[in-house]
């Protein structure tokens, strides 16, 4: 497997055969998605009624439970570059050089920094240092301690907050806080706009095409509503909502008269009902004190990327509309009438992404865009909004000169150059058909292969991002290091059919090329079959080289030659027990990975990919009864090139307390081996970062930090953060 560090992890995914992929865009040739602004309010608040129209059902955007997804986009098969992918006949290339102590991401001279993708973008994290104070919110509480003196020296008081990331620049932070809403029910009467906004007519309401006046449209049954689930919690079948019918309506009772259906229950407001996710601005130059706040109130925070002082922050927000449920399964048909009814009669400042801000000396609310300034495919959905916020830590803090799209996303990957979004549709709102049109119909969920659809955003301008166009690729991402940018391309990484069963066909890996035009992002090369039947785990480009792990009984690494970018081939194969979850370059033709072998057994691996053609495996060192929070936060790794130092916090899963607990494992590499130099433990919690600054080395826990010795990790401080 090259020169990789690997930290293994896996999560549930939800069956493939629960719902069907909404149609957010657009119909031409993928590879190539265009977008456009509406011109006025009024064609922006018709088109995403209209767009809306589908989506929605008994209880709103979804039904009583959410469900990550299978499905498929709007976009033809891709076309490929004449070219196309090739897997032999070109000399295999070379390794790529792994860059000095100096280059190495999250490594300066004098202390360690979080553990990012690209070096020089920095990333959000728990624990953020700039060499002479440390702070952390590990516990949900932001804390400030003093390097030099070994102290806690701050706390910033933020009532009713999770502090849950931090970016750092000079004196100041940017924090990302939960505040947990607070719901006043509404009555059914409450939820509708008042009543001088006009109510439609039967004519009037938003219909599909294709459907008349005369013969309504069937009532979708979507299947999301509400937070978005993670997307390990699998959900069974059994939970997609029953066929819209009424024992009620179609069985009077025996007395001969009709009863009638229940009351319907309002939602709480506001949709979706998560916590409101606050940005909080933070002076550091004395006692930590609260600069501003800027509340997202109908969406969530998704991940920022920061260079200098400056971050770009995404946000996906859902529309403010006060919808209904049925209390029993007979309101139905009622509550799917009033919900359209709530949609029709909305304005657009329901639609568009809403804010709170307070700076101290004055509070405003209102839409972070105009209508003009929100752009939208050929063909979307209307249940989500993107929006990119531009925020520099040394000003005050603002509204973010918003950026919008009417998309969704999931996976933030930042370049000097491009920030893209991209969006594999895991959690979004999809609509359900059912069987003949009619209300008592059984559900028929159309399948169609997934896809991701990736949006990128021009930053290398001083004012706010430029959408600078979009494309589709075939599959589903593991997560940001799918995605990777080289020489005006981008390479993605993907699984395609990963849920498949035998009779749907078997999964497959696949890495895509795509060039950056004026407005698009064009495939121009693709490898397919990789791991056929297996799903990937661990992915890492590096130059023109990359690496793909994928799993279901051995672990197979692969090596892709990415020098050609619309021949890219396969040039090595090495399969090994388990699986790697991360990937990172520790030396020239050198990876580690961290990983699994076998059930609750953390492995790190030394993999030699000098020669791509044949990878191997030079050293490796398993823990057996643990995991690591590597596995699924490569934020949690630190690679120390100075001292060919690898720290990997590891969570003992024995009642054994001699075999369980955790501790920071502390790892040498050598030119063939990995050797174990010590083990850091806390007097509690659980340790979730670790950092050098100058010649100690830090560990993170939930109750407290710990100073050891660089050299001989003996202890030097402990400061309890509660």
């Amino acid at each position: 497997m090259g020169t990789v560090l690997v930290v293994g992890g896996l999560a549930a995914a939800a069956p493939a055969n629960l719902a069907a992929q909404p149609p957010d865009v657009v119909n031409t040739s993928p590879g190539a998605v265009s977008l456009v602004s509406f011109n006025t309010c009024d064609k922006a608040l018709s088109g995403l009624r209209q767009a809306a129209w589908p989506y929605i059902g008994p209880y709103g955007f979804g039904g009583p439970t959410a469900v990550a997804m299978e499905g498929g986009g709007a976009i033809a098969d891709a076309p490929m570059a004449e070219d196309g992918a090739a897997r032999a006949g070109a000399p295999a290339p070379q390794a790529p050089k792994s860059a000095s102590s100096a280059e190495q991401p999250g490594a300066t001279d004098q202390h360690s920094s979080t553990n990012n993708h690209e070096v020089g973008i920095d990333e959000p994290d728990l624990v953020k240092t700039d060499g002479k104070r440390l702070v952390s919110a590990v516990n949900g509480q932001f804390k400030v301690i003093d390097v030099a003196s070994h102290k806690v020296t701050g706390t910033l008081d933020l009532p009713d907050m999770t502090v849950s990331q931090i970016l750092l620049a000079g004196d100041r932070a940017l924090l990302v806080a939960n505040r947990s809403p607070r719901y006043v029910p509404l009555t059914p009467e409450e939820s509708l706009p008042p009543a001088s906004s006009p109510v439609p007519t039967t004519s009037s309401v938003p219909r599909p095409p294709g459907s008349t006046t005369s013969s309504p449209p069937p009532p979708p049954l979507s299947t999301s509503s509400g937070p978005r689930p993670p997307v390990s919690s699998p959900v069974p079948n059994s939970t997609v909502p029953p066929p819209l019918t009424s024992s009620f309506e179609t069985h009077p009772p025996s007395s001969g008269e009709t009863k009638p259906a229940p009351p319907l229950v309002p939602i709480d407001p506001p949709i979706p009902t998560s916590p409101e996710q606050t940005l909080v601005l933070v002076d550091l130059s004395g006692a930590p004190r609260t600069l501003g706040t800027l509340a997202m109130t109908n969406g969530e925070y998704v991940d920022a990327r920061q260079i200098g002082s400056v971050a770009r922050v995404v946000l996906s927000s859902r529309p403010r509309l006060n919808f209904v449920h049925p209390n029993r399964a007979q309101a139905y048909s009622s509550a799917l009438d009033q919900n359209r009814e709530i949609a029709a009669r909305s304005t657009i400042n329901d639609w568009l992404p809403y804010f709170k801000l307070n700076t101290g000396d004055a509070q405003t609310e209102g839409t972070f865009v105009s209508c003009d300034r929100v752009s939208h495919a050929q063909a979307y959905s209307g249940t989500s909004m993107l929006t990119v916020l531009t925020v520099d830590l040394t000003k005050n803090l603002g509204t973010g000169d918003p950026v919008t799209v009417v998309a969704d996303g999931n996976t933030v990957y930042g370049t000097d150059k491009s920030l893209y979004v991209a969006d594999d549709h895991r959690n979004s709102v999809a609509p359900m058909v059912y069987s003949g049109g009619k209300v008592k119909g059984t559900p028929d969920i159309p399948v169609a292969p997934q896809r991701t659809q990736i949006h990128r955003f021009d930053i290398t301008g001083a004012g706010p991002p430029r959408y600078a166009g979009s494309g589709e690729v075939d599959g589903a991402l593991l997560n940001q290091y799918s995605m990777s940018e080289y020489q005006g391309n981008l390479r993605v990484a993907t699984t395609v059919n990963q849920f498949a069963t035998r009779a749907d066909g078997q999964s497959q890996s696949v890495v895509t090329v795509l060039a950056r035009k004026d407005n698009s992002l064009d495939v121009v090369g693709r490898i397919d079959g990789l791991g056929v039947g297996e799903r990937i785990y661990a992915v890492r480009f590096l130059d023109a080289v990359g690496y793909v792990v994928t799993f279901r009984q051995t672990d197979p690494l692969y090596t892709l030659d990415l020098s050609q970018p619309t021949r890219p081939r396969l040039v090595g194969e090495l399969k090994i027990p388990g699986y790697s979850a991360y990937l990172h370059p520790v030396g020239d033709g050198k990876i580690l990975g961290v990983g699994v072998d076998g059930p609750m057994s953390v492995q790190v691996s030394l993999f030699d990919v000098g020669n791509p053609a044949a990878p191997n495996r030079a050293a490796a060192y398993q823990i057996q009864g643990t995991s690591s929070e590597v596995g699924y936060d490569a934020h949690a790794f630190l690679y120390w090139p100075a001292r060919n130092m690898v720290v990997v916090p590891v969570m003992g899963l024995s009642r054994d307390k001699a075999a369980g607990g955790s501790y920071a494992l502390v790892l040498r590499l050598d030119s063939g081996s990995i050797t174990e130099v010590g083990r850091i433990t806390h007097p509690n919690g659980m340790i979730r970062r670790s950092l050098v600054i100058g010649d100690e080395l830090w560990t993170v826990s939930d109750s407290g930090v710990m100073a050891n010795g660089l050299g001989d990790l003996a202890q030097k401080a402990w400061m309890p953060l509660r």
